[in-house]
This record gives C-alpha cells, sequence and structure tokens, in this order.
C-alpha cells in the first residue's frame, strides 16, 4: 500500500505495475510516494502552487531528478512540449522524460537536478552580481527566449526561480509549460507578469518585460547592497517598484529599462535580444565571457560578493549628470577591444567544422561533422534557420559562397563538389545548380575567382584544378606533397592563387598560366588557412596544432612582414578589416587578438578576448565586423567586434 504526497490529505493507494504515479482521487492530482517514473522512484514534494508540483525523484544510483507536474494543461500541450524539446539550444533546460494524465489534463516533465539550484537562491539571499554577470545571465536567456520566438511560441513565466545555474558560467532557461496552460488558471502575483498578462494575453514581448524586471533586481542589488530584497519584493506591483532603482542610474540606461518596461508591448524592443544588446551598450563596460557568473564553490549562500570584481556604474550623487558610455563599431583606426554577443546558433549535433559568410553579411552558411550544411540568416541580433543540405557523400569538406553571395558552393569526402543557387533573404532556399566528381579522392579546398567565373578545388590527390561553373575542367595541375593540398585563396585582383599543404609550404601560382611565381616555408605543421588582406598587399597564413604563428607575407616581394606570436595552441581562424589595418586570430586556446599592422614591429592592439568554447573554425563579414565561430560544443556563435568609446 502506498499514499500519495498531497500536504493536506494522503490518500492510500494500490499501485499495479505499469499504472501513472498519480493519485486516482477525484480531487487529488499529487504523485504517489515511492511510485516510479520510467527507472526513478517518486520521493518528496518539495512545493506545491496553482501552476504545478515539484518532486524529487531518485535512480537506483541514488540519482537525483526534479518531476514538476504542470495542472490544466491544454490538449495539445504534450505535443508542442515535445516539438520544444526535440530542438536543442545551449540556455534551454532539456527534459529527460515527458508525459500526460489525460483525464486530469497534467502534464509531467522529468529533468535533471541542478545542485547549484535557480538565479532565485542567490537573489533571495541577497548576492550582489557585477555587471559583468549580470549582462552575461541577461544575455544567455535573451538568447534562449529569442529562440524560442522564432518557433512561435512564448515562455510566459520568467522569473528567477526558473532561470537555473548549470555551470559556473552558464545558465539555463526551464518551465515553458505556461504557455500550454488553460487561460484561466489562476498566476500567482508577481512582479515578473506584465501589464497584458493581466489581461490575458501572451506575446513575445511578454517575456522581454520579465526579463527586464530580472535584471532590475540584479542592478538594484548591485547599486544598493544595503538594501536587501524584502524592500524590492514587497514595493506594489507598478512602476514605482523601479522608481527607486531607475532614479540613480544613468539616462541612457533608464531609457533601456523603461522602454523594456513599457505598459504597452508594442513599445517594447522589436526583440528581447535587442533589450539585452541595448543595456550592455547602454553601459558600454566589456564582457568577459570566460569567467564565472557566480560565487565560488567554497563560499557558502548567502553570498555578499561574487568571485567577478564588479564594474562600477557612475551615480548621480550628487546630481552632476554622468559621463555616459556608448560601444560604437570599429572604423578604420578603432580596433576591436570587445565583442557583443550578437546570437548563438544551435541545431548541427556534432563539432562545426566550417562557417562561411556570404558578403552581404547576412547569409551565413555552416557545415558540421553531423554530414549537415545549413543556411542562416543573419539579421540584427537573430540568427533564423533557414535550410539543411545532408550529406551521402561522407562529411563536406570545403565551404565557399560566391561573391556576389547568389550561390554556394561545397565539396565533400567523397571527392564531389556542388554548387547551389541561393534565393535572395530572407528566403535563402538552395536549388541544386549543377554537381560534378571532381577528384581523386577528398576534396579539401575551395576558393571562386574574383570575377565569380572560376572555381579552384584542391585535394589529396595532390592536384589543383580549376573549373567553371558547369562543372567543365578548365586545367589542372600537381601541387604540394604527401597529403595533398589544404587550403586555396585566390587573390583580390585575382592575379594570384595561393595554396597551402601538408608539406608544410605556401605556393604562390600565376592564375593566367598556372606556373609558380613565388613561396613560402616558416611553418611547422599543415598549413591550415590562407587569408588575402582586402587591399591584396598581404597574405597570412596559420597551420595545424604543431603551430600556433600566423605570419604575414608579402606575395610580390616575396618578403615575409610579420610573425604574430601571441596565442598558446594552434590558430583556427583570421579576419582581416576592411581596411587592412588590422587582423584578428581565433585560437584553440579559447582567445581572441587583434593585431595593429600599422605599428613596426606589429603588436596586439589589446589584451585577448576570452571565449567560453573551444572554436574550431572561425570567419569574419568585413560588411558588418561580425565574426561567426563554430565550436566543439554543435553551436554556432556570432560576435559583433566592438570597441568602447567615450562620449
Amino acid at each position: 500500500m502506498n499514499v500519495c504526497l498531497n500536504p493536506f490529505e494522503r490518500h492510500q493507494v494500490t499501485l499495479q505495475s505499469g499504472d501513472v504515479p498519480v493519485c486516482p482521487e477525484p480531487h487529488c492530482s499529487y504523485l504517489i510516494e515511492g511510485a516510479e517514473l520510467d527507472q526513478w522512484q517518486i520521493k518528496k514534494l518539495l512545493r506545491s502552487s496553482a501552476t504545478a508540483d515539484l518532486y524529487v525523484a531518485i535512480a537506483r544510483d541514488t540519482t537525483r531528478m526534479l518531476v514538476k507536474v504542470a495542472h490544466r494543461c491544454a490538449s495539445d500541450a504534450l505535443i508542442r512540449l515535445e516539438y520544444l524539446g526535440a530542438v536543442q539550444h545551449p540556455h534551454i533546460f532539456p527534459i529527460q522524460l515527458m508525459g500526460e494524465v489525460e483525464q486530469k489534463h497534467l502534464i509531467y516533465l522529468l529533468s535533471r537536478y541542478e545542485e547549484a539550484g535557480s538565479l532565485a537562491r542567490y537573489t533571495n539571499s541577497g548576492t550582489r552580481f557585477s555587471l559583468n554577470s549580470i549582462f552575461r545571465i541577461i544575455e544567455q536567456a535573451a538568447s534562449a527566449l529569442q529562440f524560442v520566438h522564432s518557433l512561435h511560441l512564448v515562455h510566459g513565466y520568467i522569473k528567477p526561480e526558473n532561470v537555473l545555474i548549470v555551470g559556473k558560467k552558464q545558465i539555463q532557461v526551464s518551465d515553458f509549460y505556461h504557455a500550454f496552460q488553460l487561460k484561466n488558471i489562476a498566476l500567482e502575483p508577481s512582479l515578473y507578469l506584465a501589464p497584458e498578462q493581466m489581461q490575458g494575453q501572451l506575446v513575445p514581448e511578454t517575456d522581454q518585460y520579465a526579463l527586464a524586471m530580472i535584471a532590475c533586481q540584479l542592478f538594484y542589488t548591485f547599486i544598493q547592497p544595503e538594501v536587501n530584497r524584502s524592500r524590492f519584493t514587497q514595493t506594489p506591483f507598478t512602476f514605482q517598484a523601479i522608481e527607486i532603482l531607475l532614479t540613480q542610474l544613468p539616462q541612457s540606461v533608464q531609457r533601456v529599462f523603461r522602454q523594456a518596461l513599457a505598459p504597452e508591448p508594442e513599445r517594447r524592443f522589436n526583440k528581447i535580444l535587442d533589450f539585452a544588446f541595448e543595456l550592455q551598450k547602454s553601459i558600454g563596460v566589456p564582457i568577459y565571457s570566460n569567467s564565472n557568473l557566480l560565487p565560488s564553490p567554497n563560499r557558502s549562500i548567502p553570498v555578499s560578493m561574487p568571485d567577478i570584481t564588479p564594474i562600477p556604474i557612475p551615480m548621480p550623487t550628487p546630481i552632476p549628470t554622468p559621463q555616459s558610455r556608448s560601444v560604437m563599431l570599429p572604423e578604420q583606426s578603432a580596433y576591436p577591444t570587445m565583442t557583443i554577443p550578437r546570437c548563438k546558433l544551435p541545431g548541427h549535433t556534432a563539432a562545426v567544422s566550417h562557417v562561411c559568410w556570404a558578403a552581404n553579411g547576412a547569409q551565413l552558411a555552416s557545415t558540421s561533422a553531423d554530414k549537415s550544411l545549413r543556411l542562416w540568416h543573419i539579421q540584427q541580433k537573430i540568427g533564423t534557420p533557414k535550410a539543411t543540405l545532408t550529406s551521402q557523400e561522407g562529411n563536406f569538406t570545403a565551404l565557399r559562397w560566391s561573391p556576389d553571395s547568389h550561390y554556394l558552393a561545397a565539396a565533400t569526402e567523397q571527392a564531389s563538389i556542388r554548387i547551389w543557387k541561393i534565393e535572395p533573404v530572407p528566403a535563402l532556399q538552395p536549388t541544386l545548380a549543377t554537381s560534378w566528381w571532381g577528384h581523386d579522392g577528398p576534396i579539401t579546398a575551395l576558393d571562386w575567382s574574383p570575377d565569380g567565373i572560376m572555381i579552384a578545388s584542391g585535394g589529396k590527390d595532390r592536384t589543383i584544378r580549376k573549373w567553371n561553373l558547369q562543372g567543365k575542367l578548365l586545367s589542372s595541375w600537381q601541387a604540394h606533397g604527401r597529403g595533398g593540398v589544404t587550403t586555396l585563396a585566390w587573390s583580390p585582383a585575382g592575379d594570384i592563387l595561393a595554396s597551402g599543404g601538408s608539406d608544410r609550404l605556401i605556393t604562390l601560382w600565376d592564375s593566367e598560366n598556372n606556373t609558380q611565381v613565388g613561396g613560402f616555408s616558416a611553418h611547422t605543421d599543415e598549413i591550415r588557412k590562407l587569408c588575402w588582406s582586402p587591399d591584396g598587399k598581404l597574405l597570412s597564413s596559420c597551420a595545424g596544432k604543431k603551430d600556433h604563428l600566423v605570419h604575414l607575407w608579402d606575395p610580390y616581394t616575396h618578403q615575409k612582414i610579420a610573425t604574430l606570436d601571441g596565442h598558446e595552441q594552434e590558430v583556427v581562424g583570421v579576419f582581416w578589416s576592411a581596411d587592412s589595418r588590422w587582423l584578428l586570430t581565433v585560437s584553440a586556446d579559447r582567445t581572441l587578438r587583434c593585431w595593429d599592422l600599422s605599428s613596426s614591429p606589429v603588436v596586439s592592439a589589446g589584451p585577448p578576448m576570452p571565449l567560453d568554447e573551444v572554436p574550431l573554425t572561425m570567419e569574419g563579414a568585413a560588411s558588418t565586423n561580425c565574426i561567426a565561430i563554430g565550436t566543439s560544443g554543435m553551436y554556432i556563435l556570432v560576435l559583433q567586434l566592438a570597441s568602447p568609446s567615450l562620449h
């Protein structure tokens, strides 16, 4: 005989094998103590509310899980939750198991137990977060919510309790079931409920309001650590609740908060990531993505300060107007010293191998070890998946857009070359234009001629071949030694084709007659990437894991101009500024570095910029000063390069 976990009246229940572990009494919907849900046994009720109950379940190996039972769910709630659960996002809390009890309109959700708990654990204890931590928490949550909004879904009940701490540097948003509950269910009064929710309306801007209120709370404890949370939460649900905070913030920050907290949804920011971006921009402090969000593990809760040293913001006491800070994109001599996250692109199910921008800076292509090629539309702070192509011929091994952004070429391990015609944004739908077998073995490199009428390919068969767009072979010649060609780069003027190989050599070829006109040797591993400066005067090179250097070459005098020595591991990508005055490098050591090419010798233009994830590949878009980084974490990170400027 078992009993249900109803805290008011425990009912005795006789469980049969396969029974749903919900009390069968007509007016009781609590789970049964000791009942099994898949491989986990229900142990105790943690808390109960009008919308859901939360339980702890334990597996035979003592692994703890959380079981959330949502009440009065719509008939299609499980289908929609399964749709959301099928997608992956680094800042959406994954559900391990879900199911429903139709006769009681219940949905149960099983997920891992996070020892660090939720953000509420820290806000309730008066933890004072640094600005760096605040911005990263808000940006990560906004990234998750923006992704959900792109699926035409809304969370509807964002609050600190469902912003979970899943690591020292990561949060995840949970509890997406609220939007699928019947509209007449009573919502608990909360500061995080937007005005339109009180009228039964739920829109994407509703989540923006709630996230802005969380940001207000974090700012409030940052500015006035002596004021505890009780004073904040006891304020009535009106804009008076944040006036204490807003009057102590610079005008630029006030404007951001007032827009995100506007009573009418249409007056808020168009996208929730716009709010996160503008909030960071209004302060103008750099964001260090590799530092911890929360207090170190050896500190107990409550904690007065997290690990990160707070960055003070100017306060009008007495009332002198604070000198505001803003962020502007680098122009010519402005070297980027910080990155602003624009979006994260989940979707690949294995490490990302290539990222490639179209010249217009709005179209991004990516490939992965999952044998897929994905097309993305990058617009402001949003990356929208547009198409997925799958290879039946092994992994994609090379990827290049045509100079006019109308065509995309890709090569595979089984020596095929394919060209798709891509519809203009926002459609970005691909149509296969032509395909052919190109080499006697895997193709490892592709590049378009600057006029877009030819494609050069290189392979492990130690040949370079030129093709027209119909796949007709125009010319072919031997290049490099054992291991073959690893990379190709056509000069902006189109007169030189540069190649790199497994033999650690760089070779320059006359584009007219395919004769060798020069070459370089300095690397200690195979050449991975060659990249011309936009003015065509310099060529950069980087190599494999045994070599962490970047070399700059003059292809016309055949001289080495500089060696960039600052990374501790191999460089996986380089990006030239549009005016060729600086060069950005990204390395497997999880740092970005910017190099001032106008100085002699060439020096780093600022401190290294940290990354959270190990980068595997990187490419930049000169038209927007954005970079895309493919990571070992199976997602693509799109960053805006910027430099702080005082006005």
